[in-house]
């Protein structure tokens, strides 16, 4: 995806959660806004996300905890982003709702 991209800033992120229940699937949405101008909105399959925590579905109930990172281009504007990422488990029912911000 960014294979053209020369130079890339890496983001590194760390997640902790708790489970009531196994997920055995569902579907996680990130909407990120530089300012109001949307630059992703794309939703992923929560099976292909906790593959790249090193887990995998189904994913058992209780604690739930990783660390990745991301490329991203070096030359984006700096300024404030924000994140929203919404989810759902096999059944529809919510699973994640959060705001994530940051700096550049």
């Amino acid at each position: 995806m960014l294979g053209h991209i020369k130079q890339l800033l890496y983001t590194h992120q760390v997640i902790f959660f708790h489970l009531d229940k196994q997920i055995s699937g569902g579907k996680i949405k990130v909407v990120a806004k530089y300012g109001i101008i949307t630059v992703l909105d794309q939703t992923y399959d929560v099976c292909d996300l906790v593959k790249e925590i090193g887990k995998s579905c189904p994913i058992p109930a209780g604690p739930l905890s990783g660390s990745g990172t991301t490329a991203v281009p070096k030359d984006i504007p700096g300024g404030k982003y924000t994140a929203d990422i919404t989810g759902t488990d096999q059944s529809g029912g919510k699973l994640v709702c959060l705001q994530a911000t940051c700096h550049v």
